[in-house]
């Protein structure tokens, strides 16, 4: 999963729920289309 979200709380609030799950893993994490 790709996260993506211009806020940074939200982004590692994000990937802190979606890793502690075993079905999915976050390959990539970005704050604006760049």
């Amino acid at each position: 999963m790709l996260l993506a979200d211009d806020s940074l709380i939200v982004r590692e609030g994000l990937r802190a729920l979606l890793g502690m799950t075993k079905d999915i893993d976050v390959v990539g994490v970005a704050g604006d289309y760049d």
